[in-house]
């Protein structure tokens, strides 16, 4: 399971859960089509998901062998330190079943 496959099954059970999901594409620009999010300020490096329904989680997906850049560890610091749920979510915790856990 890739990050994009795992992210859409994430995205998919919150929502049958009513939680409202939110997650920014990049896009196509440019006469190469190069792919590029559109960011501004501080938001380099947030959370591939938020989601909210009775509290605030953030979740940071990875495939397998992905890892996390410096940019999402300071967004995870923040959230935690905020006091709101941050998650690193893989194919093994989606096999294990604890993100079915998380988004009960």
């Amino acid at each position: 399971m890739n990050g994009k496959e795992l992210q859409g099954a994430i995205a998919d059970l919150a929502r049958m859960r009513g939680w409202r999901c939110a997650h920014f594409s990049p896009g196509r620009v440019g006469p190469k089509d190069s792919w590029i999010t559109n960011y501004a300020y501080d938001s380099k490096g947030f959370p591939d998901l938020l989601l909210l329904r009775d509290r605030i989680i953030g979740i940071e997906v990875k495939g397998d062998g992905d890892k996390m850049k410096q940019e999402q560890h300071d967004w995870k610091d923040a959230f935690l330190a905020a006091g709101l749920e941050f998650y690193i979510a893989t194919p093994k915790d989606w096999l294990e079943g604890s993100l079915d856990g998380i988004l009960k």
